[in-house]
């Protein structure tokens, strides 16, 4: 009379969602700015000062590093210059922790997911056994294995039966298959909720956050993982800047920051996703980098010198940084009680400490913004 059968496994495809970038979550913020900011004191020339600007950026390779010489203008217009060596193992290092492919992660989350997706399969054919021995047309239905994934569940009827037990017998299988359904949704919830788990406990190890179906990088991870990189660079703006004060010593490592040519690193590269972003390292060694990929790299710097706390504030395609110092009169913003001295890395205009441009300033009068404490 005819036959008919239906395929029961767990396709992971169908668990993975699309990812998309998206800013921080917004937090309570309280402060006012004021358009007034501290001069930058200007002491005598130190060693690498020059009234002229030679090549900004050099980079030699040698054979386990690269030798870096950079030389830039402080807000009091005199030039600076430092050179100094990144190790090649540091730089691979700071790469290889960072970003992830697509079918390693697809990989993982099927791996670690595979036990409870067979314990479903098992349960869900005992289920329809059950439902096949109390059904009164058992003898026209069974269930043929198709591996550790899936099985089949098939009606038979010969042609030497009548239509009308074709039909009864049809309606009892579409009965068992309606009720599979719904079983399978019940396992394939708690199969939704480990993959989710699984996909964010790979993606916090390579450097990014996980917030429901978005993925966006984890900025203080990466300040973390690269301070002691950096350490060494801000060593040597120390011997250039020598004894000066603190709010000095911010300007100079603003300035070094912001003279980094501007540049948005791509989505991934070489089928790797980085979501636009380097890490400090590949920044300096690049002379290259956006705002959050500067921002990193100024926060990064700056922990080496002063622990205060820091914060790196998103606004749409723009991010700057703020600094816990104890200043006044510059332009900044209160956080759970914290003034925060705000700087722009990346920008039209290069502006020292405390000034930060009318496009930053707009998105945080008005409220939509998002920020992210590095601890």
């Amino acid at each position: 009379m005819g036959c008919i059968s239906l395929l029961i496994s767990l396709l992971l495809a169908g668990l993975w969602y699309s990812y998309r970038i998206s800013p921080l979550p917004v937090v309570d913020v309280v402060g006012a700015m004021s358009s007034n900011p501290i001069p930058i004191p200007s002491p005598g020339s130190s060693a690498g000062d020059d009234n002229e600007v030679p090549i900004r950026f050099q980079k030699t390779e040698k054979a386990g590093s690269f030798q870096l010489a950079y030389t830039w203008q402080d807000y009091s217009l005199r030039s600076r210059r430092i050179s100094f060596d990144i190790n090649k193992r540091d730089l691979e290092a700071s790469e290889l922790e960072f970003g992830y492919f697509t079918s390693e992660l697809e990989n993982f989350v099927e791996a670690q997911v595979r036990d409870s997706r067979i314990e479903m399969i098992k349960n869900l054919k005992k289920y329809t056994e059950r439902q096949i021995a109390q059904s009164e047309f058992t003898q026209y239905l069974s269930i043929r294995e198709a591996g550790a994934l899936s099985f089949n569940l098939s009606l038979s009827i010969p042609p030497s039966q009548p239509p009308s037990l074709y039909k009864k017998a049809k309606a009892e299988y579409e009965r068992i298959t309606l009720g599979l359904a719904r079983e399978q949704e019940r396992y394939l919830k708690a199969v939704e909720k480990e993959i989710s788990q699984y996909k964010k406990t790979y993606l916090e190890n390579r450097g990014f956050r996980l917030d429901k179906d978005t993925i966006s990088v984890n900025y203080n991870q990466s300040v973390k993982r690269n301070r002691p990189r950096v350490r060494s660079v801000v060593g040597r703006i120390r011997d250039v800047a020598g004894d000066v004060s603190l709010n000095y010593f911010l300007a100079l490592i603003l300035s070094f920051v912001q003279e980094i040519q501007y540049g948005i690193p791509p989505t991934e590269e070489q089928g790797k996703i980085i979501l636009g972003f380097w890490p400090p390292l590949k920044v300096l060694v690049n002379n290259f980098g956006d705002c959050d990929s500067k921002g990193v790299t100024f926060a990064s710097m700056w922990m080496n010198y002063k622990k205060f706390p820091v914060i790196l504030i998103k606004v749409p395609e723009h991010l700057f940084v703020g600094l816990a110092i104890p200043s006044l009169g510059r332009e900044g913003i209160v956080i759970n009680g914290l003034r925060y001295t705000l700087c722009e890395v990346t920008g039209k205009d290069k502006m020292p400490p405390g000034l930060i441009s009318a496009f930053s300033r707009r998105y945080l009068e008005s409220g939509r913004f998002r920020y992210e404490i590095i601890d």
